[in-house]
């Protein structure tokens, strides 16, 4: 009897050391499965702000094209009056046939700058701009009347 009683303690024994891993082991679960809800929930809200970003930029984008389309409907008219204007006035159309300054074409050829770097590209090396007023001098430092500093 006696090898029954601790046979059937050792089964006790081993059945509640199972219970208890069994017990661990979906303790462990329940924390992951809230880990994984919390990712989701993050996921979720960075889904929503860029939803709510993406309308935002659609909607800025229609107002930009409204904008345009009024930019260039204000444009056509008033190339329209220019026109309007070159053939019906005769000292305007005079004016308008005449050849641009030299200094106007050059300035017409040069590319579009967009910003200070593609600016300073397009501009010749070499000599720097006088600030305006004051006395200009020659390359070598001597003031325009023939004295040095």
């Amino acid at each position: 009897m006696n090898y029954l009683r601790v046979g059937f303690g050792v089964v006790v024994l081993v059945l509640a050391v199972f219970a208890w891993g069994q017990h661990r082991q979906l303790g462990l679960q329940g924390q992951l499965l809230q880990n994984q809800q919390s990712a989701i929930d993050a996921v979720v809200d960075n889904l929503n702000t860029v939803v709510g970003l993406s309308e935002q930029s659609r909607d800025q984008m229609a107002d930009l094209l409204s904008a345009q389309s009024n930019v260039s409907s204000v444009l056509s008219a008033r190339q329209q009056e220019i026109r309007r204007l070159q053939n019906d006035v005769a000292e305007i159309r005079t004016w308008a046939d005449q050849p641009l300054p030299a200094d106007i074409v050059r300035m017409r050829q040069r590319p579009a700058a967009r910003g200070a770097g593609d600016y300073g590209k397009s501009m010749p090396a070499g000599g720097s701009v006088r600030p305006a007023g004051g006395s200009a001098q020659d390359e070598r430092g001597n003031e325009p009347d023939g004295g040095t500093r």
